[in-house]
């Protein structure tokens, strides 16, 4: 990690404000620029300041968590949203993946895990709390269910760029074991992103997850010999 982690804290309710400043306190290379009750207060301050991380709470009063995000990261492309949820709330992980957050997770969870989920979310993860990843990937096994809908023609070299993204490997890493040089890769994923038709790597995995588990489901579901229509 580096040295100075410049992080800001969104989080209307007053107590769990004051636990995540707190959390935060406690790890030396974290730099806490602010803590604001909504996005309104802190949109300004953000500009201005730049973190590399904001945490925020699940629930803000007046605006849904997907109109949160998209307006941080409008504001700041590169931040780094981690989603803070209580237990009741970990249905939402799915729409704060797929809607910009860079990861998921719950309360109960953040006094073990929130040191190795920055650390996890500046190398390019997506932490999310394991309850809240089962619902997340609701969709996925619906997709199975349902079997493929949609063929994203994809190239060979963009399904191989993707499964490895999916992995969690970032850019560099797939370019190394795809033996291709880094602005490839990056070429590669912009149009994985235009065909998908998404904005970020979460959504990318997704959609990507979804339709291999659907492509697989069906392939199993084809007798042996049998030609799909």
């Amino acid at each position: 990690m580096v040295a100075t982690l410049p992080i800001a804290v969104i989080e209307e309710d007053p107590e769990q404000r004051a636990a995540l400043v707190e959390m935060l306190s406690r790890i030396s290379e974290v730099r806490l620029l602010g803590a604001f009750e909504n996005a309104e207060r802190a949109l300004s301050s953000l500009i201005h300041d730049r973190p590399k991380v904001v945490m925020m709470g699940a629930r803000i009063t007046g605006t849904s968590t997907p109109q949160c995000l998209a307006r941080l990261n409008k504001a700041i492309p590169s931040l780094l949203i981690l989603v803070v949820a209580g237990h009741k709330n970990s249905c939402g992980a799915f729409e704060a993946l797929t809607s910009g957050a860079s990861g998921y997770l719950l309360r109960r969870d953040l006094p073990g895990r929130l040191y190795g989920a920055l650390v996890d979310v500046l190398s390019g993860g997506y932490p999310i709390s394991s309850l809240a990843a089962r619902e997340a990937f609701n969709p996925v096994l619906k997709a199975r269910e349902e079997g493929p809908k949609e063929d994203f023609s994809l190239t060979d070299r963009e399904l191989d760029c993707l499964r490895l993204v999916s992995e969690g490997k970032l850019m560099k890493e797939v370019a190394e074991e795809l033996n291709i040089g880094f602005e490839t890769v990056r070429t590669h994923v912009r149009r994985i992103y235009r065909k998908l038709n998404v904005h970020t790597r979460a959504q990318a995995i997704v959609k990507y997850l979804a339709y291999e588990t659907s492509r697989s489901h069906t392939r199993a579901d084809t007798p042996a010999g049998a030609v799909s229509r």
